[in-house]
């Protein structure tokens, strides 16, 4: 695949918004700032995909990361109802812990400068014809990956069970406790009783 300067720009200016975005998310002190963030990041590595001429996994990122993942973190966020605790950042980390993510921070820029240098310019990467194609990727996902396919559809319907019964707090609770109730409310429910 050869980039031209049309294409060389937007790897750039994609690459550049999924790599800002991410910092972003670490960086940002409240939760529902961190998943704007997160939205941007997707859509840059939708971008990527697209310029990597896979826009099957383009559209899938846009559609389930972007549509759904971020709308459920979201509803969580909410449910939890996360605000900003004012806490310091990155400064919350302990001396280990700091020193620890230097040196796999090292480790990493050093695997990525040997794999740079080690290429030649000759080398040169060649993608199959039908890649990023939805006709092969659904052959493959529905003959060949079927039984893993179906697998991780019973892993997900399991854990969206589990997590339906974990936000049960008892029997007889709903499942969304308001705790700000009106006045009003408070008395009808006394008047009730």
């Amino acid at each position: 695949m050869e980039f031209g300067t049309a294409q060389t720009v937007l790897l750039v200016v994609f690459g550049a918004l999924t790599l800002g975005a991410g910092i972003s998310v670490i960086m940002q002190r409240n939760p529902l700032g961190s998943a704007v963030s997160l939205l941007f990041a997707f859509v840059g590595l939708s971008g990527l995909y697209i310029l990597l001429n896979a826009q099957i996994i383009a559209l899938f990122q846009v559609m389930v990361y972007a549509g759904a993942i971020l709308i459920l973190i979201v509803y969580v966020i909410m449910l939890l109802n996360l605000k900003d605790e004012g806490r310091p950042g990155l400064y919350i980390i302990k001396g280990g812990q700091r020193i620890a993510g230097m040196l796999a921070g090292v480790a990493l820029l050093a695997e990525v400068l040997y794999i740079l240098t080690s290429l030649s310019p000759r080398t040169r990467v060649v993608a199959a014809e039908t890649f990023g194609d939805p006709k092969s990727l659904a052959e493959l996902l529905f003959s060949r990956y079927v039984f893993a396919f179906e697998i991780a559809s019973v892993l997900l319907l399991v854990a969206i069970v589990g997590a339906v019964i974990l936000s049960r707090k008892s029997k007889g609770e709903p499942f969304v406790h308001d705790e700000t109730e009106t006045g009003q409310e408070s008395e009808e429910k006394a008047d009730e009783s």
